[in-house]
């Protein structure tokens, strides 16, 4: 638990949806050295509670943050294939 904040000081940065960490991976907006570097990534489904916070530039923080479901390993090598 980290109190999400209006100033990117605390909190879990989420996507609200699969499509929107699909798109975000994609588009190497999240983790992008990682992805660059081949680190693969698991998208998670998780319980989301607590505060929540949305941001101008369109990610959303919350207090709460447990991995509840494993759905899917995202790499540079799924991407190019």
């Amino acid at each position: 638990t980290e109190a999400a904040t209006d100033s990117h000081d605390g909190g879990f940065y989420v996507f609200l949806s699969k499509e929107e960490a699909q798109v975000a991976y994609e588009r190497n907006v999240v983790f992008t050295s990682d992805v660059l570097e081949g680190k693969n990534l698991a998208l998670l489904e998780c319980e989301v509670a607590g505060r929540q916070h949305e941001h101008d530039n369109g990610k959303v923080c919350v207090t709460f943050c447990r991995p509840m479901k494993f759905i899917a390993m995202m790499s540079m090598l799924q991407k190019a294939a």
